[in-house]
């Protein structure tokens, strides 16, 4: 008969070491925005202070040197990464407001963000013919999610309608834009 142990894992002690140990096996794995790694050092620090009774300020100059370094070097690019994410998510047919809202959420400032949809944007832009960007999005969410004429099969007609644009207008995009993408028609399209 084997008895369970329940064990917690004790945290290692902050050094300057374990910090850059941690922070680059993590951005070797995943890419990362600055203020996304700072928060996941300062969640370990954190948990560390605590349970071996150091100095949180301390710990926590030591995270911003080593943020701060990584800046420098580049390891860290915020612009990069913000580009890299945008470009996902409309690939994805995320809306503006949404790729917005989801880098925001990673702790990029205003002016990465606005800069990293105007560069994708501009990308889409020249690869397409069609200059609305929003409309391009919203057909390519459409089709990943089938809605509208993506729909495999169709039966209450009106109800899915009201289904489909509510679905798009979660997704963050304007009632004109969203009845648009519904509205697609693939083979007048082909013609």
């Amino acid at each position: 008969m084997q008895v369970e142990k329940n064990y917690k894992k004790i945290p290692k002690k902050i050094t300057k070491k374990y910090l850059e140990n941690y922070s680059l096996f993590y951005l070797e794995r995943y890419a990362s925005s600055s203020a996304n790694l700072r928060r996941l050092l300062k969640q370990r620090v954190e948990k560390s202070c605590k349970h071996h009774g150091t100095d949180i300020e301390e710990s926590m100059e030591l995270v911003d040197e080593l943020i701060t370094r990584y800046l420098e070097c580049e390891i860290l690019n915020d612009k990069i990464y913000a580009i890299s994410k945008a470009r996902g998510f409309r690939n994805k047919g995320n809306s503006s407001k949404l790729i917005y809202s989801k880098l925001a959420q990673k702790g990029l400032n205003k002016s990465d963000i606005a800069y990293a949809l105007n560069k994708v944007d501009q990308e889409i832009r020249s690869n397409n013919e069609q200059q609305d960007i929003e409309y391009i999005s919203a057909l390519r969410h459409a089709e990943r999610k089938r809605l509208g004429s993506f729909r495999i099969r169709e039966s209450n007609k009106e109800n899915i309608y009201q289904k489909d644009l509510a679905s798009l207008a979660r997704a963050g995009f304007s009632y004109e834009i969203s009845k648009k993408a519904l509205d697609f028609n693939p083979e007048e399209e082909a013609e």
